[in-house]
């Protein structure tokens, strides 16, 4: 087959992907990944056949401060931030395509030059996820935003759904049901080049804190929260390792944890294991990485799709999460505490490492991949034509806790308790529980 590769512009969305591209090329599959300059760079660097869709993207947002957990909240972050990318993309993405003619597009999610370009030629698209699926409602606002770049390519029904899904989330973290053409893999860390020092491998003197912050750029003070960690960790006794893109202007503190170390560009899948807890803003990296090493993690959510992840982290038992306006010093500091000392959420945090290593590897999911082509063949799309519409959902709920419920099944008490309710056969839950 050959596969063509798009991601949002974002290390967060591409990384998983990468480990996956690999299998379909060790597997013999022609691989072109197609993505905005700076990371065709990265993924050229990891030996994968790489071209730029666009220059280098930088797209401002103003001030959006406030946000919170609803998909409404999460929608606008993506209105505001990548249908503009995909303005800045499709054309080039659809001109390779028409060129190159792969027969199957591999996407990320918050990704839609790839799904235009795979409707614009006919073949159908993979969603490849990232942890947690996206939320439902996200489909039809987003796609009333690219309505204009749908039209422009006869996608006049918008772009198809995807015609597969390769759900890389251990299945107990999962926020909901996964579709029926879903794919169950295993998720793969990838990172940027980084040599890991000798103290990686060495006995720590205290249990080790990994703070980790991601570079979301709608967190207007990222330092700021940052500090106030920093400030938190000073009682107690442990070492504390600060693994972030820069120094967040630590130099400001007057006074660090006796043992801390600065790091940058660590790769995580070698740290993590090493640490007895993860404080991080709820980046899926972040989570996932932690998860998949069965470490408790303390959540911190700032923006939009953060809430969901660290939420999710705490509903399980495998962590806890706070939200900004209740995250103090003492609170975060406590919240430390109570993951170095209890052995449940930790049991938690393991099982979901065995999850993970139990899911398929990655060559088994490009096996299934292999068969499902073979045997259905290529989707009858007509080249230029959407096949279907997203149904409308509310946007005022949280952009998690959606179990579904098998068909036939009878609501649970917990589903019919106050604070829940259902929308399109999925319970909700309204009154978000806070982590403390």
């Amino acid at each position: 087959m050959k596969i063509l590769a798009t991601s949002a512009p974002s290390e967060e969305h591409l990384y998983p992907m990468l480990p996956t591209l690999w299998a379909l090329r060790n597997a013999g599959h022609d691989v072109l990944v197609a993505l905005p300059a700076q990371l065709a760079k990265i993924t050229a660097a990891t030996g994968l056949p790489a071209t730029r869709v666009s220059d280098d993207i930088t797209i401002c947002f103003g001030s959006r401060s406030g946000q919170d957990a609803t998909v409404g909240d999460l929608v606008g972050h993506i209105v505001g931030h990548y249908v503009p990318v995909t303005e800045q993309t499709v054309d080039r993405t659809v001109a390779i395509a028409e060129v190159w003619q792969p027969d199957l597009v591999v996407c990320s999610d918050f990704e839609y030059s790839g799904p235009i370009a795979a409707a614009a030629i006919g073949v159908p698209t993979v969603l490849h996820g990232r942890g947690m699926l996206p939320h439902p409602a996200i489909a039809a606002p987003v796609a009333e935003a690219l309505l204009p770049l749908h039209r422009k390519w006869g996608l006049h029904d918008g772009a198809p759904d995807h015609w597969k899904i390769i759900d890389n989330c251990p299945p107990s973290l999962q926020w909901t049901t996964p579709p029926t053409n879903a794919i169950a893999g295993r998720y793969v860390t990838f990172h940027s080049p980084g040599e890991l020092p000798s103290w990686i491998f060495d006995e720590p003197e205290a249990p080790r804190v990994l703070v980790t912050m991601s570079n979301e750029p709608l967190v207007e003070d990222r330092a700021k929260l940052l500090r106030r960690i920093m400030q938190a960790l000073l009682p107690l006794d442990i070492e504390a390792i600060v693994a972030t893109g820069d120094k967040l202007e630590l130099d400001r503190l007057t006074e660090l944890p006796r043992r801390t170390r600065i790091t940058h560009g660590l790769p995580l899948s070698h740290l993590v294991p090493t640490c007895s807890v993860v404080i991080n803003d709820g980046a899926a990296s972040s989570v996932m990485a932690a998860a998949i090493d069965g470490v408790p993690q303390l959540g911190l959510p700032q923006v939009s799709g953060q809430y969901q992840h660290a939420d999710r982290i705490a509903e399980i038992g495998a962590g806890i999460a706070i939200d900004p306006e209740q995250a103090t010093v003492p609170a975060i500091s406590d919240a430390t505490s109570t993951l170095l000392s209890e052995l449940g959420q930790r049991a938690i945090a393991r099982r979901l490492q065995v999850e993970n290593g139990g899911q398929p590897r990655l060559d088994e999911v490009v096996q299934v991949l292999e068969r499902a082509m073979a045997s259905q063949g290529r989707p009858a799309y007509s080249p230029g034509r959407g096949r279907h519409r997203n149904p409308r959902l509310a946007l005022d709920v949280p952009t998690m806790r959606v179990p579904q419920a098998k068909r036939g099944q009878q609501p649970s008490a917990e589903q019919s308790a106050p604070g829940r309710h259902s929308i399109g056969g999925n319970v909700f839950t309204t009154n978000r529980q806070q982590g403390a």
